[in-house]
Parts: C-alpha cells; sequence; structure tokens
C-alpha cells in the first residue's frame, strides 16, 4: 500500500511539473550609442533578487561587434516568468557605475517591458518588468535608455 501510495504521488508530480523550454527564448537590444562596449544581461525569476540580487539569477554576455541591434538566444532556461536587466559595460570594469544623490546608472541600461525608471521616480520592481517566457511568447525587445 505504501509504494502504491508513493507511485502515486510521484506520478501527481510528474505531471504537474513544466515541461523545459522547446524554443529558445529570443532577447534582441537595441538603441546603444556604443556598437563596441559588451552588454551584461541579467535574467531573472520572482525570488532572484531583481535587479540586483544574483539568487538564482542567469547571467549573459553579448559584444554587438560594430552592430546597432543585437538578439541573445538564451537555450537554457525554463518556460516561466522572468524580468530582465541589461547594462553596457562601457569602460569593461564588471559593473554597473552609478553616480549622483540618487545612484542613478552612468552607463547604458534597460529592463524588460522597456520600464523607465526616472518615469517614476524609482528603481524596477520585478513586476514592472515581468514578462511570460513561453511556447507562444519567445520573443523580447528592449530598448536601451543613454540617460
Amino acid at each position: 500500500m505504501l509504494s502504491f501510495c508513493v507511485l502515486v504521488s510521484l506520478g501527481i508530480r510528474l505531471f504537474f511539473v513544466e515541461p523545459a523550454a522547446d524554443r529558445p527564448l529570443l532577447v534582441t537590444i537595441s538603441d546603444y550609442e556604443n556598437t563596441r562596449a559588451v552588454l551584461r544581461v541579467g535574467v531573472f525569476t520572482p525570488s532572484s533578487g531583481f535587479p540586483k540580487g544574483n539568487r538564482g539569477a542567469k547571467g549573459y554576455e553579448i559584444r554587438p561587434n560594430g552592430q546597432k541591434s543585437v538578439t541573445l538566444t538564451i537555450r537554457d532556461l525554463d518556460y516561466g516568468d522572468y524580468a530582465i536587466a541589461v547594462y553596457q559595460d562601457v569602460n569593461n570594469n564588471g559593473k554597473l557605475d552609478t553616480g549622483g544623490l540618487l545612484g542613478m546608472p552612468q552607463e547604458p541600461y534597460c529592463f524588460s517591458n522597456n520600464f523607465r525608471p526616472m518615469a517614476r521616480l524609482r528603481g524596477p520592481r520585478f513586476g514592472d518588468c515581468r514578462f511570460t517566457y513561453s511556447a507562444t511568447q519567445t520573443e523580447v525587445s528592449l530598448r536601451m535608455l543613454n540617460d
């Protein structure tokens, strides 16, 4: 009887597990002025501390190589809800440079849903930048802010 309950429980869990993504997420980034500096991309889950945390966040980088727009192909994500933060590391020091009283970015940056922090006078929250990656929604377009 115990083995039957374990099998039924295991079967129920397997039935409700979200399948691994079979189509890559395509993230297109445009509107940056420097076509040589690396773009650093963070993809966050609801629990990964968006936009600064790294608990479960995945990091990627892409070089524009003179192009005015680039597309990053991400193949290692499961379908689900995510938020993206990007910055262009113009001085190649491995971090987003900030300054001023409010700690505003000194390098180009952007967020999914093209959230604009200055329009809201606050930093982004996961809900502002959330999008759903699914079999029918596999593309995200971002425009850099060069403030």
